[in-house]
C-alpha cells in the first residue's frame, strides 16, 4: 500500500505541476499583455462566475470522493452512486444558471463585465461534467496527470499564438473555456473504464440531498477565501487592486498546491480505512501527511516571503511589482492553508463531521467578510491580503478545537520545532543571496539550491524520522520498480 501511495503522490504532484506551471507561464505572459487592470477584469469575472459554479457543484466534489471511495470495490454500487450524483449535479446546474441570470439582471456592477461573465458562465456547465472526484476516489492519478499535461501544453501554445495585445482579452477567455471543456469531456469518456451510467430514480437522487447540502455549506464558506475576496475588491476598490491581489494570491496558490499535492492522495485512503473501521491506520496516515506539510511547507513559505519581489518580477514584470508586499503577507497562507485543508477536508469531512466543518468554515468566512469590509476601503488589496491570512489563523484555531476530540494535536505536530530550527540557516542564506546577487533569477536559484541542501542535511543529521522515512520509502519504491 505504501508503494502505491508514493506512486499516486508522484503522479498527483506531476498533475499539480502541470495544472499550475503551465497557467503560471501563461499568467506571466498575459500579465505583461493585459497589465494590472486587464488582469483585474479577467479575475473579477472569473471569480464572480466561480461563486455560481460553486452553487452548480454544491458539495459534490468532497461528497463524491468520500462515497465513491467507500464503494470502489463494488462496480455496480459505484456505478449507481456515480449516476445518481451526475444527475443530481445537472439539477443543481439548472438552479445555478437561474440564480446567475437573476443576479446579473439586477446588479449594476456586472454590466461593465457582461461579455467576460457570459464567456466564463460556460464553465459552469463544464464543472458538472468534471468528474475528477471519481478518479480521486479510485486513485487513478496517472490518468489525471498525463491528461493535464497534454491539454495544458496545447492551451499554452494557443495563448502564445492568438493572444498578442490588450484587445485579445476575449480570445484568452475563449481559449481557457475550450481547454477546460476538452479536459473534462475526455474525463467523462474515460470514466466508462470504471463505471456505466444507470438511469436513477428521483428518490435515489434525493437521498443525497441532505449530505450534499451540508458539504455545499462548507464549500460555500471555503469559497469566500478565494472568489469572494476578489469580488469584494472589485466592488469596493478597482480593477488595478484586483489585479495586484490576484497576482499575489496566484503565487501563494501555487505554493499551497505544491505542498498539498502529495498529501491529497490520502483523502480516499482515509475514507476507505474509516469505512472499514480502521481508525489507527487513518490517524497514522494523517499524522504522516501533517509532518510532510510541516517539513516542506515551512521552508517554502519562508522562501516565498523572502523572494516575493523576485517572483513577481520574473512572472509578471514591472507592471505588477506593487504586488510584492501582498505576496509577502500571503506567503503565510502558503503554510496555513494546506494544514487547514488537510484537517478539515481530509479528516473531519471523511469522518462525516459535516456539522463541525460548517461551524469552522462559517466562523472563518464571517471573520473574513467583516475584516474585508473594514480594511478594503482604506488599504485596498493589502486589506484583503491581511484578511485572508487572519481568517486562515481563525480557521486553524477552530479546527484544533474540534479535532482534538479525535487526535492528539501535540503528537501530530510533535516534530514541528525541528523544521523551524533547521530553516533558520536557510533564511540567512536566502537573504544573503538576494543581497549579493543582482540577477533576480540566479539569486533565487542559488538561494534555493544552497538553502535546500543545508535544510535537508540538518534534518538528516538530527535524524528527523519523517525525512528518513521518506528516503527509505523512495529507496524501496525504486527497488520494486527495478525488480
Amino acid at each position: 500500500m505504501k508503494n502505491k501511495t508514493i506512486k499516486n503522490s508522484i503522479f498527483n504532484f506531476i498533475k499539480t505541476i502541470a495544472t499550475f506551471l503551465f497557467p503560471m507561464i501563461t499568467f506571466s505572459y498575459i500579465s505583461r499583455v493585459f497589465l494590472a487592470d486587464g488582469i483585474g477584469r479577467i479575475n473579477f469575472a472569473k471569480s464572480f462566475i466561480g461563486i455560481f459554479s460553486m452553487i452548480a457543484m454544491l458539495g459534490i466534489r468532497f461528497y463524491g470522493i468520500r462515497e465513491c471511495a467507500k464503494r470502489r470495490d463494488d462496480k455496480d454500487e459505484l456505478s449507481k452512486t456515480f449516476s445518481q450524483l451526475l444527475v443530481f449535479n445537472f439539477i443543481s446546474l439548472l438552479l445555478a444558471y437561474i440564480v446567475l441570470i437573476v443576479f446579473v439582471f439586477f446588479s449594476k456592477k456586472t454590466k461593465g463585465y457582461i461579455t467576460e461573465i457570459e464567456l466564463y458562465s460556460v464553465t459552469m456547465l463544464i464543472s458538472v461534467i468534471s468528474i475528477e472526484w471519481l478518479y480521486i476516489a479510485l486513485e487513478d492519478y496517472k490518468y489525471l496527470a498525463f491528461r493535464s499535461i497534454f491539454i495544458q501544453a496545447i492551451t499554452l501554445g494557443a495563448v502564445f499564438l492568438f493572444v498578442r495585445n490588450k484587445e485579445d482579452i476575449y480570445m484568452y477567455i475563449v481559449i481557457q473555456v475550450l481547454s477546460s471543456f476538452v479536459i473534462n469531456a475526455l474525463g467523462l469518456i474515460h470514466a466508462r473504464k470504471y463505471v456505466h451510467f444507470i438511469p436513477p430514480k428521483i428518490g435515489d437522487v434525493a437521498v443525497h440531498l441532505r449530505p450534499v447540502l451540508a458539504l455545499f455549506v462548507v464549500m460555500m464558506f471555503i469559497q469566500i477565501f478565494t472568489d469572494i475576496n476578489t469580488v469584494m475588491l472589485g466592488y469596493l476598490a478597482n480593477d488595478t487592486q484586483v489585479g495586484l491581489y490576484s497576482s499575489a494570491y496566484k503565487m501563494s496558490g501555487v505554493i499551497c498546491s505544491f505542498i498539498s499535492a502529495i498529501t491529497t492522495v490520502i483523502m480516499p485512503r482515509i475514507a476507505y480505512e474509516i469505512e472499514n473501521e480502521d481508525e489507527a491506520t487513518a490517524n497514522r496516515l494523517l499524522k504522516h501527511a501533517i509532518q510532510f506539510l510541516l517539513l516542506v511547507g515551512i521552508p517554502l513559505s519562508v522562501g516565498t516571503c523572502i523572494y516575493s519581489k523576485n517572483f513577481i518580477l520574473i512572472l509578471s514584470g514591472e507592471g505588477i511589482v506593487k504586488a510584492t508586499p501582498l505576496s509577502m503577507v500571503l506567503s503565510l497562507r502558503s503554510f496555513l492553508s494546506p494544514i487547514n485543508g488537510m484537517l478539515l477536508t481530509h479528516y473531519l469531512i471523511q469522518r462525516n463531521k459535516d456539522k463541525e466543518a460548517i461551524i469552522i468554515t462559517a466562523t472563518a468566512a464571517g471573520f473574513n467578510i467583516i475584516m474585508n469590509a473594514l480594511t478594503i476601503p482604506h488599504l485596498g488589496a493589502m486589506g484583503t491580503s491581511l484578511s485572508t491570512v487572519c481568517a486562515e489563523v481563525v480557521e486553524m484555531i477552530f479546527i484544533f478545537i474540534f479535532v482534538r476530540k479525535y487526535l492528539d494535536i501535540r503528537e501530530v505536530f510533535s516534530k514541528g520545532y525541528q523544521y523551524l530550527l533547521c530553516v533558520l540557516p536557510v533564511i540567512v542564506v536566502a537573504i544573503g543571496a538576494k543581497i549579493f546577487i543582482n540577477n533576480i533569477v540566479i539569486s533565487v536559484l542559488v538561494g534555493a539550491a544552497i538553502g535546500g541542501c543545508i535544510y535537508f542535511l540538518l534534518l538528516y543529521l538530527i535524524k528527523n524520522e519523517y525525512f528518513l522515512m521518506g528516503i527509505e520509502l523512495v529507496k524501496n519504491m525504486r527497488k520494486r520498480d527495478v525488480a
